[in-house]
């Protein structure tokens, strides 16, 4: 195999697996892709109040997600700019300012240098507190409650960014006021980052193998279980073949690598249903939502996605909890927040309408729990798969294969639903993953040979 060919084909039909063990792809990939793209932080409810602040990551750079005195929310760069000590270990807080431990140099919660111990001792009339602020993200941006921040001050507005799939985000995050319940559940899971993003893009092929217990328990997405619940709601199902058509669909998005799946109940509702939320909730998603949004979400049982780089969701619906409790709806934000080249930190939140119940509430956590959390039924199947491929890929023979993306490689999208973007009827494709890897290779400084992979360019992180 000639170290010429480029990690991923023109078409991202394959992609050496390189990108996904070898140190020195990581680190030109945190500057040419995680240092030039949008990415999820926090969630707006978790900085409701003036002061109020978390740390993150942006990129592979620390960061504090403060809304400041003023109302703005602020990402700034967690390190003083004097020798460049971290400015809170804490994970949550509320503060004016903060404050180094080091030498003492206090900012403000906007980020301004508010002040210098010994000032008139050692700086002169010309030292300049206005340069010396904490460094912040060049943009930040609120989208239905989701937090995004960049680096680059020349990425484009994030409605723009996200293309096509800003609709869908509308459908999931936009239906009502959302909140954060709990804290964020981290994991540390020896992969890399890329393997999540890929399987939540989509991978619904791997779901028969890896969650076959799961499904054969029918824990989740259980037919009969729903068709049950919408009797009791008074919910009429017609068959209709239409709508069975496009009852499983991948989903890509017209630019920037973001690609997901819906699933939906295939059978026509004699009204709008949006299954494993309480019915109180309703109205709010019918005002908040397009005629045409409203109709997607209705019936919708599951939607999987991955926002490049990093950040998924899933909204999935868990129909046997025992005890002959409803389907209820999880609702889980995910980002692979990358670490090394097979280590990466997975970060998840659980995504709540604020209308909802508190017991409606408490029951979504344990539902998240029980499938999704570190130890969920789902979780340890999927950590066993991506942990194998980072061990076995590390040596010379794993790093000269190509992964296979050329499933249903001819296929075509369908005009037919009139929903944005690519849409592709059907239960397994790799399509999202062609999506997902022809962005990572465009950024990637144009696909980078192989042979050159560890001379990447140290380009300049914009402040």
């Amino acid at each position: 195999m000639s170290d010429l060919k480029p990690l991923v084909d023109a078409d991202a039909s394959h992609v050496n697996r390189k990108a996904f063990t070898d140190q020195l792809v990581f680190e030109q990939e945190a500057r040419s892709v995680f240092a030039r793209t949008w990415q999820f932080v926090a969630h707006e409810s978790e900085v409701k109040a003036a002061g109020d602040y978390v740390t993150r990551k942006l990129g592979i750079d620390p960061v504090i997600v403060v809304r400041a005195d003023s109302g703005e929310i602020n990402v700034l760069h967690n390190s003083c700019r004097h020798r460049g000590a971290q400015m809170t270990g804490a994970d949550k807080g509320n503060a004016k300012h903060f404050r180094c431990s080091y030498h003492g140099w206090t900012y403000s919660n906007s980020g301004a240098l508010r002040g210098v111990p010994s000032m008139p001792e050692l700086y002169s009339d010309d030292f300049k507190k206005s340069e010396l602020g904490l460094v912040r993200a060049a943009q930040v941006e609120v989208f239905c409650g989701l937090v995004f921040a960049t680096w680059d001050r020349a990425a484009p507005p994030i409605r723009e960014a996200l293309g096509s799939m800003a609709w869908y985000l509308e459908t999931v995050f936009g239906k009502c006021e959302m909140e954060v319940v709990g804290p964020p559940v981290r994991t540390l899971g020896h992969q890399n980052w890329k393997s999540g993003a890929e399987n939540w893009a989509g991978d619904v092929y791997h779901g028969g193998m890896a969650h076959k217990v799961v499904f054969d328990k029918k824990v989740v997405d259980d037919s009969d279980i729903l068709m049950a619940y919408l009797e009791q709601l008074g919910i009429h199902a017609t068959p209709d073949s239409s709508q069975e058509r496009f009852a499983s669909c991948q989903l890509t998005a017209d630019r920037g690598g973001h690609a997901g799946w819906v699933e939906r109940m295939g059978v026509r509702l004699d009204k709008l249903a949006f299954l494993g939320y309480e019915p109180h909730v309703w109205p709010e998603f019918i005002s908040r939502l397009s005629a045409e949004q409203a109709e997607f979400a209705s019936g919708r049982r599951n939607m999987l996605a991955n926002i490049f780089p990093n950040l998924s969701f899933l909204e999935a619906i868990v129909t046997n909890q025992g005890d002959g409790l409803p389907p209820i709806m999880v609702l889980n934000l995910r980002v692979w927040v990358p670490v090394s080249a097979t280590e990466t930190e997975i970060v998840n939140w659980v995504v709540v309408p604020k209308a909802a119940s508190p017991e409606w509430k408490r029951r979504a956590q344990i539902a998240f729990t029980r499938t999704l959390g570190p130890g969920g039924m789902l979780e340890t199947d999927d950590f066993q798969n991506w942990t194998g491929i980072a061990q076995m890929n590390r040596g010379i023979i794993g790093q000269s294969i190509d992964n296979d993306y050329t499933g249903c490689a001819d296929v075509q999208p369908s005009p037919e639903p009139g929903w944005p973007g690519n849409v592709y009827p059907g239960l397994f494709t790799d399509v999202m993953f062609r999506a997902l890897y022809q962005e990572w290779g465009r950024l990637m400084e144009h696909q980078t040979p192989r042979s050159v992979a560890s001379h990447a360019s140290r380009a300049e992180v914009p402040a």
